[in-house]
């Protein structure tokens, strides 16, 4: 979900916006001196949160005021988090300030604080009144949902590729940062293609072993639970996210 991150530059962004938003929060004070993320991302879950409750007060449905007031605020700092994460690799290249830097905080963390966000957006959203939710419930939750699962998707892959870069066959010797849990060494080379997944990811998805027993998903590299009990299916099988 691209929008998210928009939302978090804009609101950190140049224009009387910002103005306003730094001169009621002090978020130029606080990126220079705070080691604290959640006072880092405290200015844009304000501000969200302002938006989202200023929604209902133009619906003139003054009870959906404050749950709307406390979804915005958990959108707006995971927006800010999603934006850090997307950012980070930038932003360290050139010296420019990033809070997951600026606190020490890894990419991991961060993004398992994007799913706890994530989940009480849902959880938080089915207080709501409203006639007619399809669209936001599209956008609000399951696209919330979904752009930390690429995020966090991305990340693992990403680790699993750089262990494998440019080699035929995995090292001999289990590398340190391997996934705690994972088998060593996988049963499938590194660097494979997409067509060199499609038909056991096809075997192991469509035919039961995903169903039954831990697996490998040859689609994302990653190590996965039995559907059956109790893993999350959208974030082991969502074939668009491949």
């Amino acid at each position: 979900m691209r929008l998210m991150p928009v939302i978090a530059r804009r609101l950190r962004s140049d224009g009387p916006a910002d103005d306003e938003h730094r001169r009621r929060h002090g978020q130029a004070e606080i990126e220079t001196t705070s080691t604290d993320l959640d006072a880092l991302t405290e200015p844009t879950a304000q501000a969200c949160a302002a938006v989202f409750a200023s929604s209902a007060d133009l619906a003139q449905a003054p009870a959906n005021r404050d749950v709307l007031a406390d979804i915005g605020a958990d959108y707006g700092r995971l927006a800010h988090l999603l934006d850090a994460v997307d950012d980070r690799l930038a932003d360290d290249a050139v010296g420019a300030f990033n809070p997951l830097t600026a606190t020490g905080t890894s990419d991991e963390l961060a993004l398992a604080g994007s799913t706890m966000l994530a989940a009480r957006v849902a959880h938080r959203y089915r207080d709501l009144a409203l006639h007619d939710d399809r669209l936001l419930r599209a956008l609000l939750v399951d696209g919330v949902a979904q752009a930390v699962r690429r995020r966090r998707r991305a990340g693992e892959r990403a680790r699993i590729e750089a262990i494998g870069s440019g080699l035929q066959t995995w090292p001999p010797q289990q590398p340190l940062d391997w996934p705690e849990g994972w088998p060593y060494p996988p049963p499938f080379p590194p660097n494979r293609s997409w067509y060199q997944r499609i038909l056991p990811f096809s075997g192991v998805t469509f035919c039961g072993p995903a169903l039954c027993t831990t697996h490998w998903n040859h689609c994302t590299d990653k190590y996965r639970s039995p559907l059956c009990d109790g893993s999350d299916c959208c974030d082991c099988c969502d074939c668009c996210d491949c």
